[in-house]
Order: structure tokens, then sequence, then C-alpha cells
């Protein structure tokens, strides 16, 4: 930004929120500098011809990492020395149940709280208007503002209180409450024709695990004489015909709380909730605490957020209440030999790991992802985020690229095992029948679902996804090809369906499904990060191209194999056209390839085997 003296008076910060139609009002009456603060109400402000500048313009990349580092104590706020002791239940700290919806509602708050500021310092002479959480921002830091649209702050909902239930023709969001009502009625439906299998000593409990995703692993542990129990609070077993069969056949047992819940629980959890949720409001009085500990940069926005942490603090902890009673039932009904998990964050892991450490049952982290970054600067993101094992026993990881990653990250050596990707299993098996593959079309994987670095809410990442996916789109179809756009799992598709309507209104847009088959069936696929989907691809060797985008934690590929051929957005076309008419250079990357997923993958084809012949063994 210049440092010249500004020749405007009067100042308009817009987000999504704005009404437009309230903005044109008021900004013909002076002249005004517009200011916005997110993608959505910069998109509006082009469509409707007014000038504006970007809120990204004011902070520097240090600044934004000072925030995000503080977004990370803000989010762990109950750990703190004054408040752990008040929160804690069942040998449970309750505050931890919501930490990431807590750290995905701060990263964009602070990130405006911190751009105001700097905007205030630099035009304290003006005259501010806006609405909503901008206007309190301006306010709680001492300067009047004007209202450009009257709108009340909503509080009353939150990140994980709905849930979107979507297919590649329509979408319907549900609460989260209807939606575990409705769950515990097909639960109760299936339990007529699946009855749980009875309790032994060999059970392994599997908590929150994709039936067909993990189907051969289900069976493997079966034919092991391991008898798998279900427990999903959030992810059902079966939803389809392919998810029941796979139940059916490897004799999986599902434990619901149905079989769980009795008058001895449910009176406990009345009385308990109502002892806890009396002990938050005096907890909530502590201000002084609040006020001095969410503050940064010598300006505390406690007065902003209270109501949302103490709504979300009461919900949330009537549910951890509930869930936490479940589990002690669960584990001593079931009395596992070992739990599985695939992440230490859930809620569902989290209780089930704190009460599982008191009574000495393992608890065993499966690896699920092959991880954007394994790099030093991705350890914090990946602690935070539960994928790497603090609280676990042991962590099972697919090749020698994580157990690398694992041991710097810290994790001792004697608890980590080798043992491959059962999820994989099905592509190896399929490779080695020789089945034939199709070249239909060209696939692009999209739309990463990240909202946990400060860098995701800056226009500038948004235009440059767009104009990435714009321009591959472009060099793809000069050539005749199909196009087929998959998106990551629980992103909407509507940026990408609006992005290719202006392009060509025949590229499919695929929001659900299993991305597998579509690999089988392209030519190359494109990908805009390293995910486990470009593991898919290379196992069926399919040559890969992958353009890097929002690498915020450091270089993608520190410690493994390079996964295939990076190209920048420049580069794309010639490199993409050299790959379709250049045979020899497209085995070549197809080899560079096979080199990543042997670094990535050990037991091909035989890992879900392996990892219940481990289990077996365990003591």
């Amino acid at each position: 930004m210049s440092d010249k003296p500004s020749t405007f008076q009067s100042y308009a910060f817009v987000d999504s929120s704005t009404n437009i139609e309230d903005l044109k009002k008021i900004i013909q009456e002076n002249d005004f500098l517009v200011i916005t603060f997110d993608i959505e109400s910069h998109q509006k402000l082009n469509n409707n011809n007014i000038n504006h500048i970007l809120s990204d313009n004011f902070l520097n990349d240090d600044e934004l990492d000072h925030i995000q580092t503080k977004c990370y104590s803000f989010a762990k706020w109950a750990e703190c020395s004054n408040i752990n002791p008040l929160f804690q239940y069942e040998g449970f700290n309750l505050g931890n149940f919501f930490y990431q919806e807590v750290f995905i509602f701060l990263i964009p708050f602070l990130k405006k709280l911190m751009e105001l500021k700097k905007i205030i310092q630099k035009y304290f002479n003006g005259v501010f208007y806006s609405s909503g959480i901008l206007k309190q921002i301006v306010e709680l830091l001492d300067f009047s503002c004007n209202t450009i649209t009257e709108q009340k702050f909503e509080l009353n909902i939150f990140q994980n209180d709905h849930i979107n239930l979507q297919n590649n023709f329509f979408g319907l969001k549900i609460s989260r409450k209807n939606y575990l009502e409705f769950k515990q009625l097909m639960e109760k439906i299936i339990s007529i024709f699946l009855k749980p299998n009875d309790i032994s000593t060999n059970n392994i409990l599997i908590s929150e695990f994709n039936t067909t995703k993990y189907g051969s692993l289900f069976k493997k542990l079966s034919e092991n004489n391991l008898n798998p129990i279900f427990y999903g609070r959030k992810r059902p077993a079966i939803w389809n015909l392919n998810s029941f069969s796979i139940i059916k056949n490897s004799k999986t047992s599902i434990i619901t709380k149905n079989e769980l819940n009795n008058e001895k629980i449910t009176n406990k959890i009345f009385t308990d909730r109502i002892k806890i949720t009396s002990q938050i409001i005096e907890i909530f009085e502590k201000n002084d605490f609040f006020i001095e500990y969410f503050s940064i940069d010598n300006t505390s926005f406690w007065k902003i957020i209270k109501p949302f942490i103490f709504e979300l603090s009461k919900r949330r902890i009537n549910e951890a209440i509930e869930e936490i009673n479940l589990v002690k039932s669960l584990l001593e009904k079931t009395k596992p030999k070992c739990i599985l998990v695939l992440s230490e964050s859930s809620y569902t892991d989290q209780f089930l790991i704190s009460q599982a450490k008191t009574i000495k049952i393992p608890v065993i982290l499966l690896q699920h992802g092959i991880g954007g970054s394994d790099g030093p600067e991705s350890n914090i993101i990946n602690e935070f985020t539960g994928s790497m094992p603090i609280l676990s026993n042991k962590f099972l990881v697919w090749g020698n690229a994580a157990e690398t990653y694992a041991k710097q990250f810290g994790v001792s050596e004697k608890n980590i095992h080798r043992l491959g990707s059962s999820t994989h299993d099905k592509l190896f098996t399929n490779l080695k029948k020789n089945i034939t593959l199709k070249n239909d079309f060209i696939l692009i994987t999209a739309g990463s679902a990240t909202t946990n670095h400060i860098k995701d809410y800056s226009i500038s990442t948004h235009e440059e996804y767009e104009h990435t996916l714009k321009e591959i789109c472009k060099s793809i179809l000069k050539t005749k090809k199909k196009i087929i756009i998959k998106m990551h799992p629980y992103v909407d598709g509507k940026i990408e369906r609006d992005i290719v309507k202006k392009i060509d209104p025949t590229i499919q847009v695929i929001t659900k499904g299993n991305i597998s088959s579509l690999i089988e069936s392209c030519e190359l696929m494109i990908t805009l990060a390293v995910t486990s989907a470009t593991l898919d691809a290379q196992i069926l060797e399919k040559p890969v191209i992958r353009l890097p985008l929002k690498e915020w934690w450091g270089p993608p590929d520190t410690y493994r194999t390079s996964p295939g051929l990076t190209v920048q957005v420049e580069e794309f076309e010639v490199v993409f056209n050299k790959i379709l008419n250049d045979s020899i250079f497209r085995q070549q990357v197809i080899d560079n390839g096979k080199i990543f997923v042997n670094d990535c993958l050990v037991n091909q084809g035989s890992s879900a085997k392996s990892i219940a012949e481990f289990l077996k063994n365990s003591k």
C-alpha cells in the first residue's frame, strides 16, 4: 500500500454479509474508499462495477503467520492452568472437544480484526461505515462506525451444527440433531437384520471408519479370528447394499447408542449436564482471565467472541457428557483387545482415547492419507489436526516415506509399524489381473477443503485457484479431450461449476462417489495438490501432473520421493501436450510415479492381511 495521504474522507468496510444495494445508496452520497474483506463481497462488487481495494493488502506474510500461530493457542484456551481443572469430566478436558471449531472461527475473524486495525491506523481521521462483525470490530477499536446494513450477528450456527448430504444431482443440509436422530432410527431397523456377535476376548474396536473403503480390512480381521466391532457416532456403518454386504460377510458387529444407553446412564447424563452447565456459567464470569488471554498485539477481542465461545461451549459440552458416558459403557461392554482410529481429533476418537488410556486399552492410529507436506513445517498442523500419534500407543504407516517423517516428527521407532494401506489393496489386485483400463477423458482433482490456514482466506488465493483451473481447462479443450472435474469430499463444487459454465458447459463436475473408477477410465490425471488420489493414479500407471497451490506448510516432498511431474500453470500446456504426443516422455512420467508408489506403500495388495496379522499377534 502507498504511504501517501488518502484523498478519501469516508471508508466502507464490506464483507459477504453486506447488502450491496444498501452500500450503493451510501457511497452515492460521499467520496468513498470501499474495502472488501472476502472473496464473495469482492465478486459482488466487481459484478456491480464498484471500485474497491482488498483488505489483504494491509497485512504482510509475517503478520499473517503471526495470527496463524496465535490461533493455535487461542483454540486450546481450555488447557490453560487457570481453566483446565474447571473443565475436567471423567478424566477429559471438555473444552478440547470443540477446539477445532474455535480454531476455524478465529482464523477469519482475527484476519479481519488485524486488517481493520492497520486500516484504521492509516485512515484514523476518516468516517467509517460497515455492518455485522466488521462494525463490531471497528467499535471494539474505539472508533465510531455508521451502519450500512442493519443485521444481527448470528451466533446460533456453528461449523458442525449441520450435515451436508449431497450427490452429483442435489444437495441437502440438515441439522446435526436431525441427522443423528435419523441415523439412530436406521440403526434400529438395521439391527433387526444384523444381530451383534457374542463378545469375546478378540474384539477389535473400529472407530468411524468408512465401511466400503476399509472393507478388505474388516474381512481380514474376521479371517484371523478377530471380531471387528464398528462404532460410529458420526459415520453410519451401513448406507447402501455394498456396505451392508461388507458388514454382514465380515461378521462385523455394529454397536450403537441403542445398545449402550440405559436408565442409569440417562439419569447420570441429565444430572451431570445440569451441574456442568452451572459451572460453565460461573467460569465465563471470570472476565479478567478471558480479557487478558484473548488478546493479540495489546488488543483484547474477548468482548466480541464471548457470546460465540459461551454458546458453543454449552452446546458441545452437553454433547460431550453424553458421548463420554456412552464410550464408558461401550468399553465395559466390548472389552476390546485394542482400538483402531484414523485420527486423534474427531470427537468420537477423543473420547475413546481418553477413556482407553485410563483402563490401559491400546490405541492404534492408522495413517489415513498421504499428507500434503511431509517436512518439519507441517509438524504443527499434523499434531493440531490429530494426524500424528501424540496419545496413541502405535502408529501403522503405509510405507518408508511416512515412517521417515514419523521419526522426524518424534514418534518412537518401536511404535511405528510399516504395514501398508488396506484401502489401496484392490487397486493392486486389479492391476495384477490386467484389467483393461480406459482412456476416455482427462481427470482433474480439485477443490481441496482447506480452511485451516489464514492464507486460505485471502482473495488472491481464491483468484489464483480460479485462474489455474481456467487455464488448465482451456489448454485441454484445445486438444478436443473430454474433461471431468472430481471435487474433494465435502466440497460442493459451486465455484468450479461457475467457472466451467463460462468455458464449456460440457465439462462435468462430480462431487460424490469413489474416485478410483474415474482414475481407471482417465487418460491422464491433473491434481492441484498432493493427495491420496495421486497415489491411486500412479498405482494404475496413469501419468499425473501436479500444479502447486496452497502449499502453506512448506515443500510437500521433504523426505519422500517426488510424486511425479510438478509444473507451474504457465508451463502446463506444453507439458500436457508432450505427455499426449510423446510416448517416451509419457512412460518416463509413469515410471517416476512407480518410484513414488514404492516409496509410499509396502505390502502392495496384501496390507489388509498384514494389518490383521499384526493385530492378532499384538499383546
